[in-house]
């Protein structure tokens, strides 16, 4: 018997069915012989099949259960810095619905968490003030919230399908900050700056890692001096977060840098590049951010990140041409997708184009008056 949407008619007439339900293949008889009919039957059986499931709170731990059991299972797997991500998260915004179980978190219980959310209302005990969030920051929160539900059903078997629907709330796209290449010396001026105030400087040396090389925070932190090929001036990350080889050819001026410091080590040719001991403090997420900041501000640049290097490096292998194949490869993306979304596009030229065109359409173009002398754009009239 040949079977389309789970049903097959067979000899007597009748539609039968075949599906898989929460890992069981459940077969049987409609007793329906028209397949419209026969269809709405296996649909109304099957959402009868998952309140069933639903109604049987043994099988369905709590949201609190759940992330316990996630993190256990995912220790080693994924990094420590994801699994602590997912669970600040979830502690901090999911607070009201952490003693229910995964059954009884419906729609309403999730609408109630995003307006809460959105409010700035605590629901969890780590907010030291109340405060409006974003959009995006919801979406974060939801997609974590997603992964314990999907894990549930997909890896224990514990629900059958998330019993509530989510979609993401639209945000408004905004330009991304980046250290264009001609601000990259005021931008190192600026960090060494500060470099000078605070006597650390770690967090100098991972940013010129960080902007030379395209690597994340994380893996300046964890960068090694035996991963460094002095004889070819190339560098492979020995721990990266897709597990990809990369290779990164050094530029002169992070090697020159590097050799410098690499002369004043003790034990040079092992060893992490950042070593703690020398600091007295470990370092923690973010270590750079305070130093990078202070290096936007001396290039007037608001909003820049640690991950804002990579950025600013792929942008700048774009702006001077090199291969779309070597950026994604220097970056270890698996798709060139991906590399697109870390190059910024500024309107180089746009402006002569503009005056072109106007010209071209029989606009002309008239002085500018005094008051707009220091402007870099012309006005165009008829």
């Amino acid at each position: 018997m040949k079977y389309r949407n789970g049903l097959g008619k067979g000899q007597d007439g009748y539609y039968h069915f075949c599906i898989k339900f929460r890992g069981e293949v459940r077969r049987g008889n409609t007793w329906c012989r028209a397949e419209k009919v026969a269809l709405a039957w296996l649909k109304k059986e099957t959402d009868k099949w998952a309140e069933e499931a639903f109604d049987l709170p043994r099988e369905a731990p709590t949201l609190q259960k759940t992330l316990n059991e996630w993190k256990a299972a995912m220790k080693g797997s994924v990094t420590d810095r994801h699994i602590s991500d997912v669970e600040n998260q979830i502690l901090l915004h999911c607070e009201p619905v952490l003693g229910l179980r995964l059954d009884q978190i419906r729609n309403a219980q999730v609408d109630a968490l995003r307006v809460a959310f959105l409010e700035g209302k605590r629901t969890g005990n780590g907010w030291k003030t109340e405060r409006p969030r974003t959009k995006g920051g919801w979406n974060t929160v939801q997609k974590y919230l997603k992964l314990l539900f999907r894990w549930a059903m997909e890896k224990q078997h514990w629900i059958s399908r998330i019993p509530w629907t989510y979609e993401k709330l639209k945000v408004q796209k905004t330009r991304k900050s980046v250290v264009w290449p001609e601000q990259v010396q005021a931008f190192l001026a600026g960090v060494d700056a500060r470099k000078a105030r605070s006597k650390d400087n770690h967090p100098a040396i991972a940013v010129r890692l960080m902007l030379g090389l395209g690597i994340r925070e994380d893996e300046a932190l964890t960068a090694r001096w035996e991963w460094i090929d002095w004889r070819n001036q190339i560098y492979i990350p020995g721990k990266t977060k897709n597990r990809n080889t990369r290779i990164i050819d050094i530029p002169g001026w992070l090697r020159d840098f590097l050799e410098a410091f690499h002369e004043r080590k003790d034990k040079p040719d092992e060893g992490l590049l950042l070593n703690i001991l020398t600091t007295g403090n470990a370092h923690t997420k973010e270590f750079t951010s305070k130093a990078i900041k202070a290096g936007g501000i001396a290039i007037k640049t608001p909003g820049l990140t640690p991950h804002a290097m990579r950025r600013s490096f792929a942008t700048g292998h774009w702006e001077i041409g090199t291969d779309m194949s070597q950026i994604q490869q220097m970056l270890g993306h698996d798709d060139p997708t991906t590399t697109m979304k870390y190059i910024e596009m500024r309107p180089k030229g746009q402006a002569d184009a503009q005056e072109k065109v106007a010209l071209a359409q029989g606009f002309r173009k008239k002085p500018v008056p005094p008051q707009f002398a220091q402007s870099k754009s012309d006005d165009i009239d008829t």
